[in-house]
């Protein structure tokens, strides 16, 4: 059985949370950034291939035979290309105005989606993204009924005017459910979180020693599980433990640990 498999206990389908939800996802986002030869040897470790043939610089369709699953995971801004900045930030732009639902790029991405879904007709599809490709990942969950899950999802107030009038005028597909996780201090995704209209919303706080900054708060890292802190010695854990235990002082703890410790 896969690593992936025995990990998340997938069935098929959307991934709950007792199945690594956050993570996998956060993961496959990640990914979604990597060259061909990256993404493949990062895909193998989560229990998935890569359909090439599928697959370009904006979107990685990874699939899975052994759960009947894809997951089709788009590529974010990158503003330290020169191939794709130029065309990300043109992007951008029509997210702040609103008309990111009708730009050149959702249609790219919405037709290689749709054709993973044909080649792929009894799989259960997931789409995903990080920022720019959060939104994407959104719009083309709306106009398609495939499941989302994103990351610190690209937002403006002008995007999420427009996410509610297209619901009121009852233009989503009913089968849409987006689930988007965020930092909660992300500006960039700030829009999202306060006039968003997706299924659930979930903020994975920072941790504290991590650095804080708009780069840092944006980072798709926050939620992969990766750059964790380092694993505390089992002597440090015992001094806490012992610490804890008596309510006494750090310096107490020492000395009533030394005489309890095991190696």
């Amino acid at each position: 059985m896969p690593w992936a498999c025995r990990r998340y206990g997938q069935k098929g389908g959307l991934r709950s949370k007792q199945e690594g939800q956050q993570v996998l996802y956060a993961k496959m986002s990640s990914l979604a950034y990597k060259s061909e030869s990256e993404r493949i040897a990062g895909l193998a470790k989560l229990g998935f291939n890569l359909d090439k043939t599928l697959s370009n610089d904006d979107i990685m369709i990874a699939v899975n035979p052994k759960t009947s699953e894809i997951i089709s995971a788009m590529t974010g801004s990158r503003f330290d290309s020169k191939k794709h900045r130029f065309r990300d930030t043109r992007t951008d732009i029509g997210t702040v105005f609103g008309l990111d639902r009708y730009g050149k790029r959702k249609k790219e991405l919405k037709s290689i989606v749709l054709d993973a879904k044909k080649k792929y007709k009894d799989f259960d599809h997931t789409l995903t993204g990080h920022s720019l490709s959060g939104r994407q990942a959104q719009n083309i969950s709306k106009e398609t009924g495939i499941p989302a899950v994103t990351y610190n999802r690209a937002s403006s107030p002008a995007s999420a005017v427009a996410d509610k009038i297209s619901k009121w005028l009852g233009k989503d597909n009913k089968d849409s459910k987006v689930i988007s996780y965020t930092t909660g201090n992300d500006f960039i995704s700030k829009s999202a979180q306060l006039l968003g209209d997706e299924d659930e919303m979930n903020v994975v706080k920072m941790k504290k020693e991590k650095k804080k900054g708009i780069a840092e708060n944006h980072s798709i890292d926050n939620f992969t599980g990766e750059g964790k802190s380092k694993k505390v010695s089992p002597w440090i854990a015992h001094v806490r433990n012992t610490r804890k235990k008596h309510g006494c002082s750090y310096k107490e703890a020492l000395g009533l640990a030394s005489k309890t410790y095991k190696k």
